[in-house]
């Protein structure tokens, strides 16, 4: 495109004829062409080799509307942590060993020793459990189902879903009653019947697009409809860009809730991953369990922040320092 401007402008860089001076402009526009021509290729040749790169790296790479996922092996050569990640572009979404003997175990965010997995033992009695999951990513918390217990999990990607199914396996070892639903899960609750939830989680909020709809005033009061009068609701704070405990913090206050923080440091491999989660419970009594108390704290009020509502947010006063 370059050099056929340049043609028609009389700037072609055919050798100029004796009689005939070279233009000046000709002289500093025709290398300033080239330079930009060379360039362009060699970003692109760039961007190319990041691109198969990433191809080679992934044993499954799908992307639709919601952006890219893949699944990748890690640790092959370490029969003991070997297993398979699903990433939605740079974000982690789960991993599941590849071992008999360990698939089942729940990893990463949702490890037993996370907020999440406190609060579900913490509510394991004697009766079965009824937990609601918004945001399926490779199902994890499906390892925690027992005979009797049922697990209804909602996403709105449908390749995430398929991905749960297969490769991933924690959908389909689970001896409890698992439930998929397609679609956005706030609509969905909307819709239903109350549904008595022991647990409901709410995460969706990981990567760099946080569905805010989720979070605001009129979500939780469809979310409280559907919980038993001990029931938790526990929200994943953790987020590389934003810092949504300010946003919890005004949902609670607003809703008559209390909170509870459980944050999860260590790392180990990808059995284990740095996790920060807010309990929510309309009684404090949810919080007594021995293991919640010894492993949670009452999180920081944030006074000055205003509550979310359909009609009102701010992401831009949530940046963390380093973004």
């Amino acid at each position: 495109v370059f050099l056929s401007d340049l043609k028609q402008r009389g700037l072609s860089s055919a050798k100029p004829s004796s009689k005939m001076k070279t233009p000046a402009k000709a002289e500093s526009v025709l290398p300033f062409a080239l330079i930009t021509i060379v360039s362009i290729l060699a970003a692109f040749a760039v961007f190319s080799a990041q691109v198969v790169s990433t191809d080679l790296d992934a044993k499954i790479s799908s992307r639709n509307f919601y952006g890219t996922l893949r699944v990748r092996e890690w640790f092959e050569d370490d029969p003991e942590h070997f297993g398979r990640a699903m990433y939605h572009g740079a974000i982690l979404h789960g991993y599941q060993y590849m071992t008999a003997e360990k698939e089942n175990v729940p990893t990463t965010y949702y490890s037993e020793r996370s907020g999440i997995g406190r609060a579900i033992v913490a509510k394991r009695g004697s009766t079965s459990l009824k937990i609601g999951v918004v945001g399926l990513g490779v199902g994890t918390l499906a390892a925690y189902g027992q005979a009797g217990d049922t697990f209804r999990f909602y996403e709105i990607n449908p390749q995430v879903i398929d991905l749960a199914r297969q490769p991933f396996t924690f959908l389909g070892n689970s001896p409890a009653t698992i439930e998929v639903i397609s679609g956005d899960a706030r609509l969905s609750l909307e819709r239903e019947e109350p549904q008595q939830l022991d647990v409901l989680v709410l995460d969706a909020f990981s990567g760099d697009s946080i569905p805010v709809h989720l979070l605001t005033r009129e979500a939780m009061g469809i979310y409280l409809r559907h919980m038993k009068p001990d029931g938790i609701i526990a929200i994943h704070v953790s987020n590389r860009y934003v810092n949504l405990a300010p946003v919890v913090d005004r949902l609670a206050v607003t809703s008559s809730l209390h909170q509870w923080m459980i944050t999860q440091d260590e790392m180990k491999y990808l059995e284990l991953a740095a996790s920060q989660w807010i309990l929510l419970a309309a009684d404090p009594q949810s919080f007594q369990h021995p293991d919640l108390q010894a492993h949670g704290v009452t999180p920081e009020s944030w006074p000055k922040f205003a509550a979310w509502t359909d009609d009102y947010n701010n992401l831009f006063e949530l940046l963390q320092p380093a973004y």
